[in-house]
């Protein structure tokens, strides 16, 4: 695994500091709309009429130039294409009775202020007669100090109705000029044509209420894998890099569960005294598998899922996890729920949670030492799935073992046929091995010392594992 290149989300905090971050304080969500007595200016973007339409010149242009009409009584906006460059006796911008020229008027506003905010904006639509020759549109468009842009993002206007645009000028590093407005582009028109070409009329809009988005994971989700560790107290926070799942030690079954393991793959030989300190690891790791997008900011979102099986030993926690990170990815929301054993859980986070997010992840970790390999099969793991429906065949193959604590007779039950069991003590040595071939069997563990173990049991080609307590 390659550790140089290491990205800091969780910079100097303690394990205990994880799990108890919540929101930030952070202000609320501003909506942006039309305001008619706003100071909307104008600017023209001229392409060449040809069919790439390659760019030719921007200027700044008075609105009623560009051909916007404010009405302030009606706090209304009329957009109409372009008329005023259209000149027969000129070739650079008419073709005989059409024009000649692709130009993009702009009617926006400017407003600095939202560089350091999060907001939306919104627009209603009451009138659209626009030729399907021009394409109306509304912005958002985010500059640097010396208008270089950073960002420009845009929503189609396909007819009557309320539109928007949420938009986060924060992920931009030196954001310092924020547009927001809307555009018409299509051929530079005829005066003559004004009453064909048509127009359309904007207003102020509110926001519509995000729907509740449902999200779970399965072994074909697009997960990805991300380390952090930090001192072996958890105090100090170490460094942090993209990892892989198969070094994190994530395994994606057939039948769609995910098994969650510690990790081992730092400890190496356990000569490296960063990472081993004898037989055990040397730091506290978080391993984590997610999902990261960025498209569920500004919903309300529950993660879903249920863990069949929790056999992690003790000193590890299993968590399901919603974090939203800022650009810097610094946390601004942090939720979890433990994974327990055969139990759903859900976790719902809503824009009133979070602001000025940049990254939505959800998924799971596993937090620990990092593990000696030869004790894998000690430390356990915890499997999970995207819910309910999909519990009936992964237990299948799960062994129930009682009574737990068990005293001299550990009983095994299974709904498929237990070939072989194996019980390791938390040293990861193996303490007892036997063939079954069997949906039960009664096992004599009066010769186990008093402590917790982890039973294998292999049947139908997989594997479970349970934790037992040997009084």
């Amino acid at each position: 695994m390659e550790l140089g290149t290491l990205r800091f989300s969780f910079k100097n905090l303690a394990l205990a500091g994880i799990a108890a971050m919540g929101m930030s304080t952070a202000s609320a969500q501003t909506n942006i709309t039309v305001d008619a007595n706003a100071n909307w200016v104008g600017g023209m973007l001229c392409f060449d009429n040809t069919d790439t339409q390659p760019y030719l010149w921007y200027s700044d242009w008075a609105i009623a130039d560009v051909k916007t009409e404010k009405n302030t009584t009606d706090n209304t906006l009329t957009l109409y294409p372009n008329y005023n460059t259209y000149d027969a006796t000129n070739a650079y911008w008419s073709n005989g009775a059409m024009g000649n020229k692709i130009l993009e008027g702009l009617t926006m506003v400017i407003d600095d202020a939202l560089a350091t905010q999060q907001f939306t904006f919104t627009a209603t639509v009451t009138s659209f007669t626009l030729s399907d020759q021009y394409t109306p549109r509304m912005f958002v468009k985010t500059f640097d100090a010396n208008w270089g842009v950073l960002n420009e993002t845009y929503a189609a206007i396909t007819g009557t109705g309320t539109f928007s645009i949420p938009y986060n000028a924060t992920m931009y590093t030196g954001a310092a000029h924020v547009q927001y407005g809307f555009s018409v582009r299509g051929l530079n028109a005829n005066p003559a044509d004004m009453n064909q070409l048509g127009n359309l009329v904007v207003t102020a809009g509110t926001p519509e209420v995000p729907q509740g988005t449902e999200v779970t994971i399965s072994a074909t989700s697009p997960v990805v894998a991300y380390a952090n560790w930090f001192t072996a107290d958890g105090a100090t926070y170490m460094g942090g890099s993209s990892w892989g799942l198969a070094e994190l030690k994530t395994v994606l079954n057939e039948d769609g569960t995910l098994d969650l393991h510690p990790n081992f793959n730092t400890y190496g030989n356990g000569t490296d005294p960063y990472w081993a300190n004898g037989e055990i690891g040397a730091k506290l790791f978080e391993g984590n598998t997610y999902i990261d997008d960025a498209t569920l900011l500004g919903q309300t979102v529950t993660f879903k899922g249920h863990c069949v099986s929790n056999t992690l030993a003790a000193g590890y926690a299993g968590k399901a996890f919603i974090k939203v990170l800022d650009a810097n990815y610094g946390i601004v929301k942090f939720a979890t729920a433990d994974l327990v054993s055969d139990a759903d859980f859900n976790i719902t986070v809503t824009p009133a949670d979070y602001t000025n997010g940049a990254h939505f992840q959800y998924g799971y970790s596993v937090t620990g030492l990092n593990g000696n390999p030869a004790q894998e099969a000690a430390l356990g793991f915890a499997k999970v799935n995207n819910g309910v429906a999909a519990v009936a065949t992964a237990t299948k193959n799960t062994v129930t073992a009682f009574p737990n604590p068990a005293g001299n007779v550990l009983n095994l039950a299974s709904q498929n046929n237990i070939e072989q069991i194996s019980i390791y003590n938390m040293l990861g040595q193996n303490v007892l091995n036997t063939n079954v071939n069997a949906t039960t069997a009664t096992l004599n563990v009066s010769n186990l010392a008093p402590g917790v173990y982890i039973l294998n049991a292999a049947s139908a080609g997989k594997t479970s594992s349970v934790r037992f307590v040997k009084k």
